[in-house]
C-alpha cells in the first residue's frame, strides 16, 4: 500500500478482501477454556479472521470436550471448505440436523459466530497510506473535510460499494474506474479525484485506489493503480512472492 502512495504521490486506499465475497479455505477450532474456544477463519484470499466463541447460553452442557471439538472441526471443514458465504448457512443447517447430540452445543455456538462473520453487512476493512500527500497539496480549499472523510472511512467504503452495484460508465476497458469531483457523489470529495480498480483471484473481491487533486497525472496514476491491482491478484492466486506494504 505504501508503494502505491509513493508511486502516485497521492493517498492510497486498499480494501481488505471481504469475508462474504471469498471462499472458505480452512476453519480451525481451538479450546481456550471450559466454555470458550477460538474460531479461526481462513479464506482463499489469505485473509484470516479470529472469533472467540462462548458456549454459554447454548444448552446445559456448554463445555468444551477436546474429542468432540476435533470431530466437529473435521466435519465442518469437510462440509464448508470451497463454499462461499452465501452457501454456508444451508450447509450449516444440514449439519445441525445430522449432528450427534454431543456436538450440537458447540455447533450451535460456532454457527452463530460464523454466520455473524459472513453476514452481508459485516464490517469491511480499509487501510490507507500517504495521508501526508493530501495534506501537503495546495489544490484543496477544504482539506479538513476531506481528511475527516478519510479518517472515518465511511465515504471510502461507499465508493467501493458503488462499484459493485452495477456496471459503471466510468470503468474503462482495463477495469480502472476514474471519478472526478462531483462524479464521486460525495460532498467531501468534491475537490478530489478517485482512481480505483478491483483485485482478487477469479471474480474480483476487493478494491484499491488513490485519492488526489483533480489536476493529478491521470495516465501515470491509472497505470500505477492497475499494476498494483494485478500484482495483488497474482499474489492472492499464489503467483506472487511477496505483498507490497
Amino acid at each position: 500500500m505504501r508503494v502505491l502512495a509513493q508511486l502516485t504521490g497521492q493517498l492510497a486506499v486498499v480494501e481488505y478482501p471481504s469475508l462474504r465475497r471469498t471462499t472458505l479455505r480452512h476453519l480451525e477450532l481451538v479450546a481456550l477454556g471450559p466454555t470458550r474456544l477460538l474460531m479461526v477463519i481462513i479464506t482463499d484470499t489469505g485473509r484470516v479472521e479470529q472469533r472467540t466463541v462462548s458456549l454459554s447460553g447454548h444448552g446445559p452442557n456448554g463445555l468444551v470436550d477436546p474429542a468432540v471439538l476435533e470431530r466437529l472441526r473435521l466435519r465442518l471443514n469437510t462440509a464448508l471448505v470451497g463454499h462461499r458465504a452465501a452457501e454456508v448457512v444451508p450447509v450449516l443447517a444440514a449439519l445441525a440436523e445430522q449432528a450427534p447430540a454431543d456436538e450440537r452445543t458447540v455447533l450451535a455456538a460456532v454457527t452463530d459466530e460464523l454466520v455473524a462473520a459472513l453476514r452481508p453487512d459485516a464490517e469491511e476493512r480499509i487501510v490507507v497510506a500517504g495521508t501526508a500527500n493530501l495534506a501537503r497539496s495546495l489544490d484543496f480549499t477544504a482539506i479538513g473535510t476531506l481528511l475527516d472523510a478519510v479518517e472515518e472511512q465511511v465515504v471510502l467504503l461507499r465508493l467501493f460499494t458503488s462499484e459493485d452495484a452495477a456496471h459503471r460508465d466510468d470503468v474503462d476497458d482495463t477495469g480502472t474506474t476514474v471519478r472526478i469531483g462531483s462524479e464521486t457523489h460525495e460532498d467531501a470529495l468534491a475537490e478530489a479525484s478517485v482512481v480505483s480498480a478491483a483485485y482478487g483471484p477469479g471474480d474480483a473481491v476487493a478494491h484499491l485506489g488513490v485519492i488526489g487533486p483533480t489536476r493529478m497525472d491521470y495516465p501515470a496514476t491509472m497505470a500505477a493503480v492497475r499494476a498494483v491491482a494485478r500484482y495483488l491478484s497474482r499474489f492472492l492466486t499464489g503467483a506472487g512472492s511477496s505483498m507490497p506494504n
